[in-house]
């Protein structure tokens, strides 16, 4: 596996190097073995992820920031780590749960498969849950190993996830993803063009839902984090249905299944706060967003 650090001055990249020197240790301690061809972390990010890919990648601008991206290449895998990772506003315990997160990526494509189904939204909800619960997996395994790397050190790790989920909880309570939806089910009402509509509220899909699983994943991990429960259930798109997929993913976790063939129905409902509802001819029902009165 190569090393690549293109960003910053010769003492910054040999520090970078030691860290991802030791990431490279733990992936070759794996008793699955992982292709993963390439670690880097470029000048350019954004650049160089689409340098590898036909798709173009555009990161949130508002919710969580991108930090790295794995990407999956015909062969073998890539890890592109942003350069902004080492800029001072990240320590290192954030700095190595964000390259355990994607090291568990790439575990998590032997382990979560998406169920194959004919229906068109069947696989719609598949590919959506699998993608989820790819990242709930991710998050409490990094922090599990996160735990046993700095073992010695557990009190500054409460301290930099709790940081990291203030910044979550807060996200959740951002009125703008509720206005920008309902505005964008408005004008579906209007021009009726599906495939414009689920495009325009993918990215608050991606960056809700998203935000949601890391939420929950910390908790779930951190009991001691409960406290901030009553504030994440206060955004509008935490209600019984996120409850039950957050359930889903805590009971699949706990117990190693990775067969969600029968987690549809609470990948619907979960869908239906974004106003989506499909069937096979994909039409999009009439669903609203939740309020609070239906939690």
């Amino acid at each position: 596996m190569e090393l690549v650090v293109e960003f910053g001055d010769e003492t910054l990249q040999q520090h970078i190097l030691y860290e991802l020197s030791v990431v490279a240790r733990i992936i070759t301690r794996q008793t699955t073995p992982l292709a993963i061809e390439k670690i880097i972390v470029p000048t350019d990010y954004l650049n160089q992820i689409n340098s590898f890919q036909q798709d173009h990648y555009e990161p949130s601008c508002r919710g969580i920031k991108s930090l790295a991206k794995m990407l999956d290449l015909p062969d073998y895998y890539i890890i592109v780590i942003s350069p902004d990772l080492y800029t001072g506003h990240y320590d290192i315990y954030q700095r190595f749960f964000v390259y355990l997160h994607e090291i568990y990526h790439v575990l998590n494509r032997k382990q979560i498969k998406e169920p194959s189904t004919p229906s068109i939204s069947e696989m719609i909800y598949y590919t959506n849950l699998c993608s989820l619960f790819d990242e709930y997996v991710a998050n409490r395994d990094a922090l599990r190993v996160l735990e046993t790397v700095f073992a010695e050190n557990r009190d500054d790790i409460f301290q930099s996830v709790e940081r990291d989920l203030k910044a979550f909880v807060l996200i959740l309570q951002d009125e703008r993803f509720v206005e920008d939806l309902e505005e964008k089910l408005k004008q579906f009402q209007i021009h009726e063009d599906l495939p414009k509509f689920l495009q325009n509220i993918r990215k608050d899909f991606s960056e809700i839902s998203l935000t949601t699983v890391f939420v929950f994943s910390i908790v779930d991990h951190f009991p001691r984090f409960k406290r901030y429960l009553p504030a994440a259930q206060a955004s509008e798109f935490v209600n019984k249905e996120t409850l039950a997929l957050m359930n889903y993913f805590r009971q699949k976790y706990e117990q190693r299944d990775f067969d969600l063939r029968d987690g549809l129905d609470v990948m619907d409902g979960f869908m239906t706060n974004f106003g989506t509802r499909f069937d096979d001819a994909l039409e999009v029902g009439t669903y609203q967003l939740q309020t609070d009165s239906s939690k």
